[in-house]
């Protein structure tokens, strides 16, 4: 009698075990709340076609390289560091030249030079903060607009980050939030709240995003400290605030 109860206790717990992997991946389906997880390999081409290409002209060759990035907010604005837009400001001009990614995209790769750049205005800017706003004036291109959802950034979380490193147009790296910091940085007269991250940003990042694994904005590259390789963006929060100053709406 004990032994036939052993054995079918040893029968149904053995069911059990096997079926358990069946009944974690359903169970979501069966409640109506499969969790969706952010692919990025599959969405790539969406941090693609948020990010701009600040534009220089090469007076050699006569063609445009990327020098540092920007993010679309909106039908006819995007985002960048002050300090992309700083060198035309303190010449008196508010012209910016850059390119799209459908303006990157020919034969399946990247280009990396331009001839027939776009122009946007400068529309505000906050030295303090390193925050820029620019105002397409010609026709509006195709884009995406970055979501500036308010989720949490923690220590921690995984972000994806895309840029022009060193002149190479829409380059893509990723890594994860390694602090939230409030600090005073060198070219601000106030501190300033940053996101510290372990990600391998360079020069011709600045002005671009990070963002989470579910495709919003976190921040935008501000500067990097060069002896330690530790790249630093202005939080969202200083972007919301800078919107709301420049009465910008978004839409």
């Amino acid at each position: 009698m004990n032994k036939n109860i052993n054995i079918k206790s040893l029968l149904s717990y053995t069911i059990l075990l096997l079926a358990l992997p069946l009944i974690v991946v359903l169970s979501p389906m069966l409640s109506g709340k499969e969790h969706k997880a952010y692919n990025y390999k599959k969405n790539l081409n969406y941090f693609n076609y948020v990010t701009v290409a600040l534009l220089k002209k090469d007076e050699v060759n006569e063609y445009y390289m990327p020098y540092c990035s920007g993010v679309w907010i909106a039908k006819r604005y995007f985002l960048t560091a002050y300090h992309c837009v700083e060198h035309a400001i303190s010449e008196g001009k508010i012209d910016i030249n850059y390119a799209t990614a459908l303006d990157a995209y020919s034969a399946g790769s990247l280009k990396i030079q331009f001839v027939n750049p776009k122009v946007a205005k400068v529309a505000d800017i906050d030295i303090n903060s390193d925050l820029a706003l620019l105002e397409v004036q010609d026709n509006i291109p195709f884009h995406y607009n970055a979501s500036l959802y308010n989720t949490s950034i923690r220590q921690g979380n995984k972000v994806h980050v895309i840029g022009h490193t060193s002149g190479l147009s829409y380059s893509y790296s990723h890594g994860f939030v390694a602090a939230i910091r409030t600090i005073r940085p060198f070219f601000s007269m106030r501190s300033i709240k940053l996101i510290q991250l372990d990600a391998k940003i360079y020069k011709g990042n600045s002005g671009g995003g990070v963002f989470d694994e579910y495709g919003n904005l976190l921040g935008i590259s501000s500067f990097l400290v060069i002896e330690s390789n530790t790249p630093f963006f202005v939080h969202r929060d200083e972007i919301m605030n800078f919107l709301k100053q420049t009465k910008f709406i978004l839409y």
